[in-house]
């Protein structure tokens, strides 16, 4: 067992390399920011890149307007994170299913051999590592087909992206988001920082560990998978009247599992799609409508969410 977890986080180490070394130049870089403000005298500059320093690979907004010279450094930082992370996704995934075989081919092992107490410590090991390999990114082509002529309104790309609704919980793992309601139950969600008239589409890869994924516009409830209530019932809400409507069979989605899910929103109709499975279409009066689109979670569900667009149809 010693020498598999050897075997795994020495691959780990190799394949993510480029990213310790954008962050080793990042802070290098940042040090040499600090020393020039220390010799400015700029106090308020050296409080703001020591926080910095301490909180570099946390995600979310920064207020570095008042130093130009920080704030484009955190967004080549950002920016280059970002694109090296992309690059690396297969193989990350790659490593991750060649540990889980082997954790599982030695749990076998070991299962047949009677050695039962070492057999459900690596057992457990391996469902460690299926959880993290759900919201690792799979290499897929962009949600909704090849990307073509497609007008990207707006993406979920940080913390920065959205605003915060009722204290809704946001960390990044991995190259994913996990989403939590901090009080267990409804409204706690993420809004976009801009918002969006009919014609348009929702598309989102996501999971949920329980229930309840929400999606939301115009500050209303849109649609909700695996309802607390009934998980199999999918419920549509008309975001201007906030009329609810129920389709049986629709609404639930396995658990611990990415899915691509899109919504459209039409002038006269909402039409929903899971895994490119067609679900609902239905009639409702959207016209005139002009707000923020958003996800969360609800009564203890924990969202993971790989990605968020939003993209303008015609």
């Amino acid at each position: 067992m010693a020498k598999l977890e050897t075997a795994f986080a020495e691959a780990m180490s190799r394949l993510e390399a480029p990213l310790t070394e954008l962050d080793t130049k990042y802070l290098e870089s940042l040090d040499n920011w600090m020393t020039a403000a220390q010799a400015r005298g700029e106090l308020e500059a050296l409080v703001a890149g020591k926080k910095e320093r301490e909180t570099f690979r946390q995600p979310g907004e920064r207020d570095y307007d008042a130093w130009p010279d920080l704030k484009r450094l955190r967004e080549i930082y950002e920016s280059t994170r970002e694109r090296l992370s992309e690059n690396i996704s297969g193989d990350r995934r790659q490593i991750f299913e060649t540990f889980h075989r082997e954790l599982n081919s030695h749990v076998e092992r070991l299962t047949r051999a009677g050695q039962l107490d070492e057999a459900v410590r690596l057992s457990q090991r391996a469902q460690q590592i299926e959880k993290l390999l759900a919201v690792e990114v799979v290499a897929k082509p962009p949600l909704g087909g090849d990307g073509k002529d497609e007008e990207v309104l707006w993406e979920f790309k940080s913390q920065a992206s959205v605003d915060t609704i009722k204290d809704c919980g946001l960390k990044k793992v991995g190259d994913a988001y996990v989403i939590v309601s901090p009080r267990g139950g409804a409204g706690s969600y993420h809004n976009s920082r801009r918002t969006f008239k009919p014609p348009f589409r929702i598309q989102a890869r996501v999971t949920t560990d329980s229930t309840n994924i929400r999606f939301y516009y115009n500050n209303n409830t849109l649609s909700i998978f695996n309802w607390e209530m009934n998980p199999r019932e999918l419920r549509v809400h008309e975001p201007k009247t906030n009329r609810n409507m129920g389709f049986r069979d629709k609404g639930e989605l396995e658990r611990n599992k990415l899915h691509d899910i899109e919504i459209d929103v039409l002038d006269n109709e909402i039409k929903v799609k899971a895994d490119r499975q067609r679900l609902v279409e239905v009639p409702a009066d959207n016209t005139g409508l002009d707000g923020p689109v958003g996800i969360g979670p609800a009564f203890g569900s924990t969202l993971t969410l790989e990605s968020m667009r939003v993209i303008q149809l015609k």
